[in-house]
């Protein structure tokens, strides 16, 4: 019994902490993710290149983390192909709204890092039609991110990766004034 109450109180204790924290503290997903993405368009084949924003070297601490992970999924949310420096539109791509999916690690507010899931959408054209070098750009302090489709894989994954992120910030809130 002794053992219950120690638990107990050791998730209350975390809890209290977690609800303590400022729901502004740390960086928030609209801050963090795809920069840019070039061209925004275009048909299977199309090599995509993209820049990370969100802290002062994101895009080098993106594509250096052990989490490091992008992904080109179909209007559907099915992974239709991986990347990695840049990502490629798979063959299978039909015609309309694909996405590209990035995952990795990041600084928060407290200069540690958390992992972060982000979406862009990317619009797949017919192999015959001519894109002249769009490009998507996101304004000073925003990004080009939206919601990733409503599928399940990516429903429970970005759950995941949002409630990781948001006890990765708490805790680097608590543990960075006392020199950890």
């Amino acid at each position: 019994m002794t053992r219950r109450i120690r638990m107990l109180v050791l998730m209350t204790g975390a809890l209290a902490a977690l609800v303590a924290v400022p729901a502004s503290a740390g960086t928030t997903d609209d801050t963090v993710g795809f920069g840019s993405i070039s061209p925004s368009s275009g048909p299977p084949g199309s090599e995509i290149s993209y820049v990370v924003v969100g802290s002062p070297i994101a895009d080098t601490e993106c594509r250096g983390s052990s989490a490091f992970a992008t992904e080109f999924l179909g209007a559907d949310g099915v992974r239709l192909g991986t990347g990695g420096e840049t990502i490629g539109v798979p063959e299978t791509a039909t015609p309309g709204t694909g996405y590209l999916r990035l995952v990795c690690y990041v600084s928060d507010a407290t200069g540690r890092r958390v992992i972060r899931g982000v979406c862009t959408s990317f619009e797949v054209v017919d192999a015959n039609t001519t894109v002249l070098g769009s490009s998507s750009t996101a304004v000073a302090g925003s990004t080009v991110n939206v919601p990733c489709p409503a599928a399940p894989r990516t429903v429970v994954s970005e759950s995941v990766i949002a409630s990781q992120t948001t006890l990765g910030e708490a805790f680097n809130l608590i543990i960075t004034p006392l020199g950890g």
